[in-house]
């Protein structure tokens, strides 16, 4: 698993040059000891196709459910706007984190091309630094 701990927002943040994800990702590092609202969140992260607005989104739903697949997609979900963008990169960081067992295996059966995606996922996993 590529991501044992929590993510290091500081470190993101502080590593970020543009202010639209900067302001952003201070605005989640806020949220660390909160739960927001699916408004809150709408508000003041943006779930639209804008990079700087659904990656930090997914960033802060994958910190927030970090060990709940299912309750995490479902607030991305209820959130609206770009869903399937917000979900992806939030299902990845959490795949990430967890590994392919902790998917509920009822959705994994359903992924288009899997077989595919799990041999592209173990050649570059392969080829990662030790």
């Amino acid at each position: 698993m590529a991501l044992a701990d929590r993510i290091d927002l500081r470190t993101l943040h502080d590593s970020c040059r543009h202010d639209e994800f900067r302001s952003r990702l201070h605005q989640v590092e806020e949220w660390s000891s909160s739960l927001p609202s699916l408004e809150e969140v709408r508000e003041r992260l943006g779930v639209s196709i804008k990079a700087h607005e659904s990656a930090v989104t997914a960033v802060y739903v994958a910190t927030r459910f970090q060990n709940d697949f299912e309750s995490m997609m479902g607030f991305i979900l209820r959130l609206g706007g770009d869903t399937d963008t917000i979900g992806a990169m939030a299902g990845g960081i959490f795949g990430a984190r967890h590994g392919v067992g902790a998917l509920p295996p009822a959705l994994l059966a359903r992924v288009e091309a899997r077989e595919e995606i799990e041999r592209l996922g173990g050649e570059l996993l392969r080829a990662a630094p030790p």
